[in-house]
């Protein structure tokens, strides 16, 4: 299993069976596969180079084809995400047929409207995952505001919260640490917002780039 779990995600973050790599690699690899079957053998698949940030600019959260969203994607999946109060957040409740999948941006894309916000507000690295009652609850607030409201109404355990931050991939691990990192914005004199929020945006995207390659790390090694 370790060793089909490493095929899995080196193959797929390299793209190894399109274009011209179909060709080059369908036979052997097929070959490796059966004397992993029948020897347990290990599959002589190289580890991958991590995608740079740069990688994943204009790769938009919602729409478009592209293995590094899908990765992105399945690598939050993989974390198991829970909301502060400890709930389960399910694929079910996210990427149902029946309805609009649930797509969140943790920092909301309204902000682009108010021209506070930048169009690389639909990276992927902006992806979080809520059922759709929280997410109509959080609407347009900054983490900061909905977070503390949620907090408020739901009284969760500071293991909770802390689980939450973890299992979604952010790089904090509490409400403080997000008030922290969004003071700029709301200091009374300041001279731009929109400068403001742009520095704290690209520093959460480079952080949540770091965790997010921890997490393709693991699984390309089959764990």
């Amino acid at each position: 299993m370790r060793e089909l779990k490493k095929w899995f995600w080196r193959s797929s973050i390299t793209n190894r069976y399109i274009g011209s790599g179909y060709n080059q690699n369908i036979g052997p690899d097929a070959e490796q596969m059966q004397e992993l079957a029948d020897h347990d053998r290990s599959l002589k698949l190289p580890p991958v180079t991590k995608p740079e940030l740069s990688e994943f600019k204009g790769i938009d959260l919602r729409t478009g084809r592209s293995t590094l969203r899908n990765l992105i994607k399945l690598a939050l999946w993989s974390s198991k995400p829970t909301f502060i109060n400890n709930q389960e957040v399910k694929p079910q409740d996210i990427e149902s047929q029946h309805s609009m999948p649930q797509y969140d941006h943790f920092y909301p894309s309204n902000l682009l409207k108010k021209g506070i916000g930048e169009e690389n507000i639909n990276n992927i690295l902006n992806l979080h995952y809520l059922d759709k009652p929280t997410n109509v609850r959080k609407y347009e607030k900054l983490p900061s505001v909905w977070l503390e409201q949620e907090i408020k109404k739901l009284k969760p355990t500071s293991n909770a919260v802390k689980k939450y931050f973890k299992s979604e991939l952010l790089p904090f691990e509490s409400l403080s640490d997000v008030k922290k990192f969004e003071k700029g914005l709301f200091q009374k004199r300041i001279k731009s917002r929109k400068e403001a929020f742009e520095k704290i945006y690209t520093r959460f995207l480079k952080q949540r780039h770091r965790l997010f390659l921890d997490v393709l790390e693991k699984m390309q090694k089959g764990n």
